[in-house]
């Protein structure tokens, strides 16, 4: 009932934006800190550091890493 509810006030999925809260919110970690992959992941709801680094990939296109050395 909360996700039917939820898309009809938001007009996106309560998971799309759930995932695209945290992808943004690791982005700005990772930008603003050392802290390593599986850290970031599990500050944004990943226990699994992997699966964190598979769902950056998607959101992103590159992996944390990747990520982490763009200037």
């Amino acid at each position: 009932y909360f996700s039917m509810i939820f898309k009809k006030e938001k007009g996106i999925n309560f998971s799309d934006f759930l995932l695209e809260y945290r992808m943004k919110k690791a982005m700005e970690i990772i930008r603003n800190s050392d802290k390593k992959v599986y850290e970031v992941g599990e500050e944004v709801g990943y226990s699994n550091s992997q699966y964190f680094s598979v769902c950056f990939k998607k959101f992103t296109g590159m992996s944390p890493l990747e990520y982490r050395k763009i200037p």
